[in-house]
C-alpha cells in the first residue's frame, strides 16, 4: 500500500496519484482504491474516515442547530450517526466503581446521543413555528433555551430513576451550557423581554434538576 499524507488540509496518496479534498472523499475513493488494489488495510482506512467525516458533519449540525445559523434540514448521515449514539449507549450501562476508561466509552455515546437530539428538536419545534410565522433570532434562541433547559431536567429525573449515571452528569452539563448561552447568545442579542424569560427558565433549571434526580431515586425506591 502506498504512503498517504496530509497537506493543506487534504490528503494526498502519491502512490496512486490521487487527492482527496475532504476525509469523506478520502473514506469514498481510499475504500474503492483498496476493493481496486486488493488492500484490505486501505479499505480499512476508507470506512474510517467515512465514520469520521459523518460524525464531524453531525457535530456541525448539532452545533450550528444550538449555537449558530439553524441549519435546513438534517442530512441521512446526521440520522443515522445520531441513532447509532443512542443504540450504543443503550447497549451498555455503566455501573459504580467502574475505571474511568469505561466510564467515558458510556458517556461519550449519550453525550453524541444528547447533543444530537437537541438539536434536532430544536430544529423540530423552530421548523412547526414556522409554518405559521417567521421566528426571529430572539424567539430561535428561547426556543433553544426551552429545549436545552427541558432536556437537562428530563436527563436527571431519568439518570436516576433508571441508574444511569451519565445522563445525570450530561444533565449538569447541560445547565453549563446553558449558562454559557446565555452569556454569549441571549444577553449579546439584547431583547430584555426574552433574556428575562430564558433566564427564568434557566433559574428553574437549576432548581428542579438535583430535586428530580431525587425524585427519580424515591420513585425507583
Amino acid at each position: 500500500m502506498g504512503r498517504g499524507a496530509f497537506a493543506g488540509g487534504r490528503v494526498l496518496h502519491p502512490a496512486a496519484g490521487l487527492e482527496f479534498d475532504s476525509p469523506g472523499d478520502c473514506g469514498a475513493d481510499g475504500h474503492r482504491l483498496g476493493d481496486r488494489i486488493g488492500s484490505i488495510t486501505l479499505e480499512f482506512h476508507g470506512m474510517v474516515f467515512i465514520a469520521v467525516a459523518s460524525l464531524g458533519e453531525m457535530l456541525n449540525y448539532a452545533v450550528q442547530a444550538l449555537a449558530g445559523e439553524m441549519p435546513f434540514r438534517p442530512s441521512l448521515s446526521v440520522l443515522v450517526v445520531s441513532a447509532c449514539a443512542v443504540l450504543c449507549y443503550i447497549a451498555g450501562k455503566e455501573r459504580v466503581g467502574e475505571a474511568w476508561q469505561q466510564q467515558i466509552l458510556h458517556l461519550v455515546p449519550a453525550l453524541l446521543g444528547v447533543f444530537a437530539g437537541a438539536a434536532l428538536l430544536t430544529q423540530g419545534i423552530v421548523r412547526v413555528i414556522a409554518l405559521g410565522m417567521t421566528p426571529d433570532v430572539f424567539l430561535v434562541a428561547l426556543i433553544r433555551s426551552l429545549t436545552v433547559c427541558s432536556i437537562a431536567m428530563g436527563l436527571a429525573w431519568g439518570g436516576s430513576r433508571w441508574e444511569r449515571l451519565e445522563m445525570t452528569r450530561i444533565a449538569y452539563a447541560a445547565l453549563a451550557f446553558m449558562g454559557a448561552k446565555l452569556l454569549f447568545e441571549d444577553l449579546r442579542l439584547g431583547h430584555m423581554q426574552f433574556i428575562a424569560a430564558s433566564l427564568f427558565l434557566f433559574a428553574m433549571t437549576l432548581i428542579c434538576v438535583p430535586r428530580l434526580a431525587r425524585v427519580g431515586r424515591i420513585y425507583r425506591g
